[in-house]
């Protein structure tokens, strides 16, 4: 949660993104979904390492841009996003978990 609300409030990363016009391509859905796949990456990497600190760090960047580029998605685009974030994240048993 506060991963969330940083990136919406004191980074205020949206409304600078939103008041310039980017538009990357190929969108933010499809930005989301990279970022997320990488969340599922480092978190697999975290069990049995010695010293994980860093790459849960890596992880929670990656989360925090995640939720980033949902918050530039249309209505339709998050809810399809979180679709794929759900199935994402059941190919990841044990390291990330949709919540119940």
């Amino acid at each position: 949660m506060i991963e969330q609300a940083q990136i919406l409030t004191t980074h205020n990363l949206a409304t600078l993104v939103s008041r310039v016009g980017i538009r990357p391509q190929p969108g933010w859905e499809h930005l989301a979904g990279v970022c997320f796949r990488t969340v599922c990456k480092r978190t697999a990497r975290v069990q049995g390492s010695p010293s994980p600190l860093g790459t849960i760090k890596d992880a929670a960047y990656a989360w925090r841009q995640t939720v980033f580029h949902l918050s530039l998605c249309t209505p339709a685009e998050q809810a399809r996003a979180i679709t794929r974030l759900d199935e994402e994240a059941a190919r990841h048993p044990g390291h990330v978990s949709s919540p119940p």
